[in-house]
């Protein structure tokens, strides 16, 4: 009734609305929570590394689309919604040319026995990531926008206290915020985002408090491919060297 501001309607009680925030505020502080934010604790943390790393994409009927929607965003005519869904095409169509890139170098880091999180937006680069992982016999968990927040709870709380469990595959729009993932230092990103943000924040699932160990962020680029038209708009938000 104080907090919620309940209210008596036809259909019963309405406890959706928030009052006296002030005075629940000071109440939580008091008596059951302390908040600390990540700047307040950054010179805590320990450093965090980023890299890019060069891939190969795949040369095959996927090159030819690729060059397609090139040669169609580069028509001046094209405007709105339909360029939009273009770029979106190009976009999807990357990842799917990335993907044996992709999962040669995923299979590199699990003969090297490393523990890590490796990120990719679209469903058939997350679905290939998974297959791989499987015909390894690899423990993953995997968090994408069909884990309910239960479930969620319980496939981190195996990845970050289970050992066998190595990978964890997520979805950088569906688990960028709102997880722990710190038994890891190493964070791969498979696929770019325009919106370097959310990837700032799928970075920091890693890189928060509780983390012990410098975290290194890879990302995996490609030439010749959307990854030609997303990546500046990332690197003038990130700190990254040049691709080794």
């Amino acid at each position: 009734m104080r907090y919620c501001g309940g209210l008596k309607n036809n259909f019963g009680w309405d406890f959706t609305g928030c009052t006296h925030m002030e005075e629940l505020k000071l109440v939580l502080e008091e008596k059951f929570m302390i908040r600390r934010l990540k700047t307040d604790v950054l010179s805590q943390l320990p450093a965090k590394i980023r890299q890019v790393i060069s891939i190969e994409h795949a040369v095959d009927c996927s090159d030819k689309k690729l060059k397609a929607l090139v040669k169609k965003l580069d028509n001046d005519s094209l405007k709105g919604m339909e360029r939009r869904g273009t770029l979106l095409a190009y976009y999807h169509e990357t990842g799917v040319t990335k993907i044996k890139a992709i999962c040669d170098y995923v299979t590199s880091l699990l003969e090297q026995n490393k523990k890590f999180l490796v990120f990719a937006h679209h469903q058939v680069v997350l679905d290939a990531i998974c297959k791989l992982l499987e015909d390894k016999q690899t423990f993953y968990i995997r968090i994408d926008g069909s884990v309910g927040s239960e479930e969620r709870k319980s496939v981190v709380d195996q990845f970050q206290y289970e050992d066998k469990f190595r990978v964890a595959v997520l979805s950088i729009t569906a688990a960028n915020s709102g997880i722990t993932l710190t038994a890891a230092n190493l964070v791969v990103f498979a696929e770019l985002f325009w919106n370097p943000g959310i990837l700032t924040q799928a970075e920091d699932r890693a890189h928060r408090i509780g983390q012990q160990d410098s975290v290194l962020i890879q990302y995996l680029v490609a030439k010749q491919t959307a990854d030609d038209y997303l990546w500046p708009l990332v690197m003038t938000k990130l700190d990254v060297p040049s691709p080794i």
